[in-house]
């Protein structure tokens, strides 16, 4: 009944798995595709984001870069061109020595041709005007020889370019030229000043176009604002910035082009400052950071139009390709549930070519064979248990053993036994590691292998025994016929299939346990683990059978080496009662016959323990003789003689007298020790006495005097002679002591 139940619960809950839900394999492939193409997407399109807002920053940060690099340029050759006509006037041979009417026909020449000079002067080495032509601006006649221009082009004999000023008649900046005049030896005789107006540059700032909204803007070396976006020339005015934010920003040498900054107008900006190279003057362009992000917004709204179709798409490929391939996969799991369940005739009809009709090919016949194997799961599930029940027993057995030779050999025989192989023997490493000598082996093939010492050397190339031992691993071989590093074996002429397996104690191999079949195939993967296992079993006991054999090894040393010096102590014993023999006779007793008494003691030292013995042709009672013994050493023995002849001895009488002779033996064990210990004391006490006079005395004749005379005093000596010296010849200190005989020694 609990079986049906189980069954029809399992299949109960078979029937529920297309009901999952959420959980169920169609839902979650297409949850996860959804979500997977979706974070796709998002992915790419902020990575695309990411790069088009980078490439942009770079586009706009290049371009800005090259129109104020083209802003100044055309700056600095305008400027330069300025220069570079002065220059040529300037370096007119002997100008300084021309003719005041000339020099002014020069410059009118000059101011002809180029309406920026705005007014021009010639100049002696005294700063005092020559010739000049100024409609406003430089005075006609005088000496500028304190002014600035004429003071630094002079001393510094090289051109010169003023700051920038405002010209207060016609409200437009300029600038103040000065280029020397070298007369015929090349020595400056003059300068000639030009005062150049500026408007040229309104012209250059209104054509840089800065996007729609940006603007471009030209500042001085003093940081003073020449032009700003939408002056004119009426409400032009000079102004300085220096302590501005973004001037700072500018000037500090780290701007930026991809990084917004507040800008001219008060604007977050992307900016870019090129140098006017003759002036130190810069150019200046900035663009609204808005403008600037304009095209990433309209590339924004392109791309989520775009992932919304791609999204719209990946729902409805999701929906027709989960159910293409999560359909089959119902099936199979439908199948599943009724094969657990324990229907095993249950197949799976699906007919793809795909992967999921191979699965279901794969399904059928993986179902069959489990059918199969279901029938005789129990039997081996039975026959391994009792392996390991057999396995855990003889490890038990095992551990029980102390003697190596008889545990090698219950190994053996009980593996053989217990799980019917064909054979099975051990092999040894001997004491140099060479070879592996067969130790013990079962049946007469064993006996025969043992009895005349087979063995196989360690680096034997045909031996799948030596092949375990070198590597340490279990070596196994189904056909061993087929094997090129197979040793064959006369006396098992039936192997078909062999397993070696290597015997480890503390991470070294000592041995091998080879098992041998009649069968090809015979040994498998259970019977590796199981052997495996014993041998680690057999290492172990081996090792406790060992250390068993040296610790009964060394106490038996231990005890003969404690009762001979029990024996050569007692003979040292300094016992002088009767020559080492006490006798008590009570005063109504009768004497005691000494052939009696010699029998009883032959008779005493023939027993090892209490007893009465008799007495022949004696009217004697029979006496208690028992041995006093110290840990098993004999010491002595005793012999009781009781009153009457005919008197029993009770096992109380025997009780008191074992116990008395067991406390005799203890008691004259530690008046032994006592004694000894006594005379080692006076012994070290005479030492020291003598070692304490000799290191007081004061010169070397007292000390051989002292020597002498201790010695003979202590040792009883007639006469003491102590020499000190190398050779004979210089012998010379020397004393001597007699004492009579009867003097106190030892």
């Amino acid at each position: 009944m609990n079986n049906q139940h189980n069954q029809s619960s399992k299949i109960k809950e078979a029937s529920t798995v297309s009901q999952l839900g959420i959980f169920s394999i169609a839902n979650q492939f297409r949850y996860g595709l959804f979500l997977l193409v979706g974070l796709s997407l998002l992915l790419t399109a902020g990575i695309l984001i990411y790069l088009s807002f980078q490439a942009q920053l770079q586009q706009v940060g290049q371009a800005q870069k090259e129109l104020s690099r083209a802003a100044a340029g055309e700056i600095n050759t305008y400027l330069d061109d300025l220069q570079r006509k002065l220059g040529y006037l300037a370096r007119i041979r002997g100008l300084a020595n021309l003719p005041p009417e000339i020099q002014q026909s020069l410059i009118e020449g000059l101011t002809r041709h180029n309406e920026a000079y705005e007014s021009v002067a010639v100049l002696n080495r005294n700063g005092q005007i020559i010739a000049a032509i100024s409609p406003h601006g430089l005075p006609l006649t005088g000496n500028l020889a304190d002014s600035p221009p004429f003071s630094r082009s002079f001393k510094q004999q090289e051109d010169y370019i003023g700051p920038v000023e405002i010209d207060p008649t016609t409200s437009l900046p300029v600038v103040t030229l000065a280029v020397p005049i070298r007369d015929l030896q090349d020595e400056v005789a003059g300068i000639l000043l030009a005062r150049v107006n500026l408007e040229y540059l309104w012209f250059v700032v209104s054509e840089t176009q800065v996007g729609e909204t940006g603007y471009a803007y030209i500042l001085d070396n003093r940081n003073f604002l020449i032009t700003q976006p939408g002056s004119t020339v009426e409400n032009f005015e000079l102004r300085d910035v220096s302590d501005q934010p973004f001037v700072q920003h500018l000037t500090s040498g780290s701007v930026d082009t991809e990084r917004s900054y507040q800008g001219l107008q008060g604007q977050s900006v992307l900016g870019a400052i090129a140098p006017v190279r003759s002036v130190r003057w810069n150019v200046v362009v900035e663009l609204p950071v808005t403008e600037a992000y304009a095209p990433v917004a309209s590339m924004l709204n392109i791309m989520g139009l775009a992932l919304l179709i791609a999204l719209l798409v990946t729902v409805g490929a999701g929906i027709y390709f989960s159910r293409q391939i999560v359909r089959p996969l119902q099936r199979l799991t439908e199948a599943s549930a009724q094969i657990s369940a324990g229907n095993m005739q249950t197949r799976v009809n699906i007919r793809s070519r795909n992967e999921l009709g191979i699965l279901a090919t794969s399904f059928n016949d993986m179902t069959a064979q489990l059918e199969d194997l279901y029938t005789t799961l129990e039997q081996r599930v039975v026959s391994r248990t009792r392996r390991l029940e057999v396995a855990a027993s003889l490890g038990e057995r095992l551990s029980s053993i102390l003697k190596p030779d008889e545990l090698l050999r219950e190994v053996v025989n009980q593996i053989k036994g217990n799980f019917n192989y064909y054979h099975a023997h051990i092999y040894l490493l001997d004491d140099k590691d060479e070879n592996l000598v067969v130790a013990e082996g079962t049946g007469e093939a064993g006996a025969e292998m043992k009895a005349r010492r087979h063995s196989i050397r360690l680096d034997a190339p045909t031996s799948l025994v030596a092949r375990a031992a070198r590597s340490g691993e279990v070596v196994r071989v189904d056909n061993v016929r087929e094997a090129p590093d197979w040793l064959p074996n006369s006396l098992l002429p039936d192997t078909y299939s062999e397993m070696a397996v290597p015997i480890m104690l503390e991470g070294r191999v000592v041995g091998v346990l080879d098992v041998q079949e009649d069968k090809i195939a015979s040994l498998d993967e259970g019977d590796a683990n199981l052997l495996r296992s014993l041998s680690n079993q057999v290492a172990v006991s081996m090792r406790n059978a060992r250390l068993f054999d040296e610790v009964e090894t060394a106490l038996a040393e231990a005890r003969i080496a404690q009762e001979r010096y029990l024996e050569k102590a007692w003979d040292r014993a300094k016992i002088v009662a009767k020559h080492g023999q006490y006798h008590y006779t009570r005063p109504d007793a009768p004497a005691l016959d000494e052939a009696t008494a010699v029998e009883a003691k032959r008779q005493a030292l023939a027993q090892d323990h209490l007893a009465v013995v008799p007495i022949n042709n004696s009217d004697t009672a029979q006496p208690v003789v028992a041995p006093v013994t110290i840990r098993d050493t004999r010491v002595g023995i005793l012999q009781l003689y009781p009153a009457k002849t005919d008197q029993a001895w009770t096992e109380d009488d025997l009780a008191v007298v074992e116990a008395i002779v067991h406390e005799l033996g203890q008691a004259a064990e530690s008046l032994r020790l006592f004694d000894e210990t006594q005379e080692r004391a006076g012994r070290e006490a005479t030492i020291r006495e003598i070692t304490d006079k000799l290191r007081a005395a004061p010169s070397l004749d007292a000390l051989l005097e002292t020597a002498a005379r201790e010695l003979g005093q202590r040792l009883g000596v007639r006469h003491t002679v102590l020499e000190l010296g190398i050779s004979g010849s210089s012998l010379a200190l020397s004393s001597s002591d007699s004492m009579p005989l009867s003097g106190n020694g030892w």
